[in-house]
Parts: structure tokens; sequence; C-alpha cells
């Protein structure tokens, strides 16, 4: 029996309609990992899954400007999740980019995505620079699916950048 996909989606999760309320559902990554002792690990293990994850072309188009501030892992996640893209590589590499106003009333470019039955939102202002928004369930999802989303993304990141 054949399957087929979707024309947007791939392996790796798919688009979905943005809906306001998807913005209430979702938490920054750094409100979701390094919740108790174990911080520096968290985000260690993160840089090292983006580090391993994302192909060496994609990981120097998107880390090479910045090579000169990345300290540690620390600021590699803060890099991933806040300043490597823009509203043209959002624009470039997915159908359903929306513009939404932001918290500070500025456009916000918002690409949201179905990884792993959680929704992603990869944002774009800018004003604010980037930020990756992910389905917490009142805080409850955990440190490894939150690493296994950022690793989906680096693989869709792979596909599409």
């Amino acid at each position: 029996m054949k399957y087929l996909r979707k024309f947007n989606e791939s392996t790796n999760g798919h688009e979905i309609m943005f809906d306001e309320d998807m913005m209430y559902k979702t938490s920054a990554i750094f409100n979701l990992l390094g919740k108790k002792a174990n911080f520096k690990d968290d985000f260690n293990e993160l840089a090292s899954v983006i580090k391993s994850t994302l192909d060496k072309d994609i990981y120097h188009k998107l880390f090479s400007p910045y090579q000169n501030m990345l300290r540690d892992e620390f600021s590699l996640v803060n890099f991933f999740t806040t300043t490597v893209w823009n509203k043209d590589d959002l624009n470039r590499m997915f159908k359903l980019t929306q513009k939404h106003e932001g918290s500070d009333l500025e456009d916000e470019w918002v690409v949201s995505l179905m990884i792993n039955k959680k929704v992603v939102l990869l944002l774009a202002s800018p004003d604010r620079g980037s930020s990756i928004r992910i389905q917490d369930d009142n805080y409850t999802i955990t440190k490894d699916e939150v690493i296994d989303i950022v690793k989906k993304l680096c693989e869709i990141f792979n596909e599409k950048y």
C-alpha cells in the first residue's frame, strides 16, 4: 500500500495553519529547559544535537556571522533560537508564513509546524529577532521531547534552508 504525503509535509513535520491561540499554548525553549539544577547540562545536550544534526554547510550559513560571539553551548543555543534566521529565510523555506501583530505591536512573521504531535512556532521580527516556541501543555513537556523537536527542526532546516 502506498502512502502519500501532503504537499507541504516533510518526513519530520509539516506546516499547519496559524491561529493566535497557538501563541498562548506554546513557550520559548528557554522556559522549557533548565528548570532544575541541570540547566547547563540541558543546554549542552541541546547544543550538541544542533551541532551534530545540522549539515556542515547549513551550520556554516547560519552561524558563520556569529562565530566570534559563540563562547559556549549556551550561546550557540541562544543564537539558534533567537538570531540566525529572519523573515526572508522563513518565506523562502515555508509556504504558510503569516504575519501577525507581535506582543510589542511589531510585525512578526510566523510559521506553524506540527512536529511530534506538538505545535512548533518559528517567529521572526525585524525588531525582536527570531524565536522558537513549542507547545508546552502547562509545562508537562519533557526535556527529551524538546530536544527531539529541535533535532527534527534541524533536519527540516537541512532540507529547506
